[in-house]
Formats: C-alpha cells, sequence, structure tokens
C-alpha cells in the first residue's frame, strides 16, 4: 500500500479516518461506498475546478496533488484502489 511521508505536522496526532477528495472524482466515490460499509470517517472536500490541490496546504498532505487521499491515525494513503482494497480486508 502507498503510504506518503507529509510534511504536514499536524497529520501525525490526527486519529481517525479523513478522506480528501474531489465531489466529481468517481474514485473518491468509490472510496465513500466502501467506507459507508464498515466505518465512519470525516471528509475534507478538495475542489479540483478551483485548483484547491495546489494550494500549499493540500500539498503538505499530498505532494502528488491528486485526490482522492485518506489520512489515517497520521498515515497518508496515495491510492484510492489501496484505500478500498483495506477497507474491504
Amino acid at each position: 500500500m502507498p503510504i506518503v511521508a507529509s510534511s504536514n505536522d499536524g497529520l501525525a496526532s490526527d486519529r481517525g479516518i479523513r478522506v480528501y477528495q474531489c465531489f466529481i472524482s468517481n474514485c473518491a466515490q468509490q472510496v465513500n461506498l466502501a467506507l459507508a460499509k464498515k466505518l465512519r470517517w470525516t471528509t475534507t472536500s478538495v475542489n479540483l475546478l478551483m485548483r484547491q490541490n495546489i494550494r500549499e496546504s493540500y500539498l503538505k498532505i499530498n505532494p502528488k496533488d491528486l485526490a482522492p487521499r485518506m489520512v489515517h491515525d497520521g498515515d497518508v494513503i496515495t491510492e484510492s484502489i489501496d484505500i478500498r482494497s483495506n477497507i474491504v480486508s
């Protein structure tokens, strides 16, 4: 599972699951469906049309500037297929 180091110091102490996603992303919707089956999570909207994914605050979470991303207990998981497969297993 691709896990990336974040330059956002606040994430290390972050507990629970937070999904950063764009409302028009099919990958994000698949992650939401998988999460809805088992877990509680918080969603943070990232509007790709307004280029929020290239803002410094988001790049600290995900230097590749893509969405969705999931932060689970401070770890950043980078690929939607990995997010879904870890939820299902």
